[in-house]
């Protein structure tokens, strides 16, 4: 690669400057790490007692890569870079709002990462417009949950539940028996 750029303070370990080339093949300065390897994890490792900055970035990566795996899993492809960039927002607990146009990935996203939080045993609500979609997305999960192996417990609750279904609804909310909840 060309370097085309400097970078004050750029190295995510030391905070020395850094190229663009070099930020972009290896993460951290030639003072860091010298070797220009490609396994960036392997980088990180090396250097995790020198900065706690690593760590984090290690296990970010680490948990990055897991779910991964597991919506390739499920979904039969690889995350496009932009459910990528959700994820790690996810996974760090930030807020945010998913904002792009249609086909983009939102529902498989949010349904994927309402599995994942299950999966920590947390819980999630997953709030759509219409009876059909709670019915698509209730079906999509169940789906995926079979694929990873995962025993949930998902509810819904739409305009179409007869009365008996609606107070068990209201039961499981109160009760805490769910991990997915679908309205």
């Amino acid at each position: 690669m060309v370097t085309h750029s400097v970078y004050k303070r750029g190295c995510i370990s030391c905070g020395r400057e850094i190229t663009d080339d070099r930020l972009v093949e290896v993460g951290v300065c030639d003072k860091c790490y010298s070797s220009s390897s490609e396994d960036i994890l392997k980088i990180f490792e090396s250097l995790t007692g020198k900065s706690k900055n690593l760590r984090d970035l290690i296990t970010l990566k680490k948990e990055v890569d897991e779910w991964v795996d597991k919506f390739k899993t499920v979904i039969g492809t690889l995350p496009w870079n932009t459910q990528i960039t959700w994820m790690k927002r996810v996974i760090l607990g930030r807020s945010f709002s998913l904002v792009a146009p249609t086909g983009v990935g939102k529902t498989t996203f949010g349904i994927f990462s309402s599995l994942m939080m299950a999966l920590r045993g947390k819980k999630s609500i997953v709030i759509l417009p219409t009876t059909n979609l709670v019915n698509q997305v209730y079906e999509k999960i169940v789906s995926f949950s079979k694929k990873l192996g995962m025993s949930i417990r998902v509810i819904r609750y739409s305009s179409n539940l007869s009365e008996k279904e609606k107070v068990n609804f209201k039961d499981s909310i109160i009760k805490g028996e769910y991990d997915i909840v679908i309205i």
